[in-house]
């Protein structure tokens, strides 16, 4: 998260921060008012706007409450992790110069531990030939970013500030000295910071330019992970 801009609420709540390109600042922001209404799914609910559409003939419900998809229901208040991402496909251009996309998919899953034999809910969005975001998708995302995320950084800021060791993105561990991951292991004193790009979280060292270590944006909570890194890294 090298841009400045107004982000999730870091430390827990609702809202947004401002992050100026090296650290949370004091400036803060009540959450924008959702959509009011006018064609489409979208529309007015207490709590916040909802989602209430078909994609590719399937049902999707989503509200500041709950996510549904096809007849699978779980309340954001019950979810422990959270994973979205792109995926796409391409092919060697003409004569075998650069690639060209041939298709995308846009993923958005949410549950509980353990990730594969508990609740959750899964979907994907898929279009061939085009890099527009699928509406639903982009809707959900947001949605995250508004309604879950922030009570799950303020759960597990607090967990580590506790003294506890947690596991984000499947791999990287935290705690309150620093971070371990593969073979790597930093103090916060040592990071540098983190960049996400080609459906990674990419961690940076300070003094050394390329990076040290990345997670795949498909992993549990990997989403949080430069959030999670801005509260902690000194």
């Amino acid at each position: 998260m090298s841009q400045p801009g107004w982000y999730p609420e870091p430390y827990g709540g609702v809202g947004l921060r401002w992050w100026d390109g090296s650290t949370w600042t004091q400036h803060v922001q009540p959450p924008a008012p959702g959509p009011t209404g006018g064609a489409g799914p979208y529309g007015p609910v207490a709590g916040g706007p909802v989602l209430d559409t078909k994609v590719d003939g399937r049902h999707v419900r989503a509200d500041a409450q709950s996510v549904s998809y096809q007849g699978r229901t779980i309340a954001l208040a019950d979810v422990e992790w959270v994973r979205y991402f792109l995926h796409t496909t391409s092919m060697r251009g003409v004569f075998g110069i650069g690639r060209m996309r041939i298709g995308s998919s846009w993923y958005f899953e949410v549950g509980r531990y353990p990730v594969m034999g508990a609740e959750m809910v899964a979907m994907a969005f898929g279009t061939a030939g085009t890099k527009a975001e699928p509406k639903a998708w982009s809707f959900l995302v947001d949605l995250s970013r508004r309604h879950l995320e922030p009570r799950l950084l303020g759960e597990l800021t607090a967990r580590v500030r506790d003294g506890e060791t947690i596991d984000v993105g499947a791999g990287l561990k935290l705690h309150g000295a620093g971070l371990n991951g593969a073979n790597v292991s930093l103090s916060w004193e040592q990071v540098d910071g983190t960049s996400t790009e080609n459906g990674r979280v990419w961690i940076h060292q300070k003094g050394i330019a390329k990076p040290v270590l990345s997670i795949p944006l498909q992993n549990p909570n990997a989403v949080l992970i430069p959030q999670l890194f801005a509260a902690f890294k000194r």
